[in-house]
Order: C-alpha cells, then sequence, then structure tokens
C-alpha cells in the first residue's frame, strides 16, 4: 500500500502519477484516505454551467473528478466504508 495516485490513458496504454497539489500549512487540517486496496474507483466528468471558457463558441467547463470507496486498510478494523472525491484539476 503506497498511498499514491495514478490515471490510466486507455487510447495511449499508459499510466501517470497524480501529484496532489495543495499548500499543507494551510490545509494542516485536510483530511485525505488512508492507503488502501481492493476499493473501488470512479472517473465522472460534469460540466459546469457556471464557468465558460474564455474560447470560442462559449465552451463549458468539464469537472472531472475521481470517487474511490470502501477497500482495505491498517488504519479500518475490518472493511473501510468511506467516500472520497478528488477533483483532477486541469485548465485549457
Amino acid at each position: 500500500m503506497l498511498n499514491d495516485l495514478w490515471v490510466y490513458y486507455i487510447k495511449r496504454n499508459k499510466w501517470l502519477y497524480i501529484k496532489p497539489d495543495y499548500n499543507r500549512d494551510e490545509t494542516k487540517d485536510l483530511l485525505v484516505p488512508t492507503a488502501r486496496f481492493g476499493h473501488s474507483g470512479s472517473y465522472v466528468e460534469l460540466e459546469d454551467s457556471k464557468t465558460v471558457l474564455p474560447s470560442t463558441n462559449n465552451q463549458r467547463l468539464l469537472r472531472k473528478y475521481l470517487y474511490v470507496y470502501g477497500g482495505f486498510s491498517f488504519a479500518c478494523t475490518t472493511a473501510c466504508f468511506d467516500t472520497w472525491r478528488y477533483e483532477i484539476s486541469y485548465g485549457p
């Protein structure tokens, strides 16, 4: 259990490491999931109707999320029954 985060690009057949980007001093109370295995995850894209990109055709921003549920961890007495959401930051 490494407690790392990766994204897999099917078309490229390539894994890319995602480094969570946050200021540790300002977010010292930030909760993060414990290292785990046997969990399930889902990638979701949602259109943000309030954010219009400064490009042509009034294109809207797609917000990308990774949801992780459950799994097993040394921090959980049995299986973990928690759900986590990570917003994958990206811009035009």
